[in-house]
């Protein structure tokens, strides 16, 4: 069986070019099983990349569990600093307020001075 297609392309001319091309039934079925071996490769692949995926969401689960366990809670962070805690995961919370000497973030480049900031970064782009 063989598959004929017509394809008509007009030109500016008066006058017309016609293209006949066809696909043997060989040639179908060829396509065919690429496609499907191509499909089957997917999917038996899909498989590690899974497992992979899983092994690292485990991986950050863990880590975040330990990290749970071994964080110290500050109640009063504005209290002194506390030697005996450094290199250690420390959680606190509390109002994040503007240094009481005055001194703010700016950006004397671009004049731009916000009130009440805490930080101020500038992101500059080619």
């Amino acid at each position: 069986m063989v598959q004929f297609t017509r394809t008509t392309i007009p030109t500016t001319m008066s006058n017309r070019h016609t293209v006949v091309t066809y696909t043997s039934w060989r040639e179908r079925m060829q396509s065919a099983c690429c496609g499907v071996c191509f499909g089957i490769l997917l999917f038996f692949g899909s498989f590690p990349l899974l497992v992979w995926n899983e092994g690292r969401s485990i991986a950050r689960y863990q880590a975040l569990k330990e990290g749970r366990k071994a964080v110290v809670v500050i109640a009063n962070p504005t209290a002194s600093v506390d030697s005996s805690r450094e290199g250690v995961l420390v959680y606190m919370s509390g109002k994040a307020e503007v240094a009481a000497d005055g001194a703010t973030a700016s950006d004397p480049m671009f004049g731009v001075v916000p009130s009440n900031a805490l930080k101020l970064k500038r992101v500059a782009e080619m």
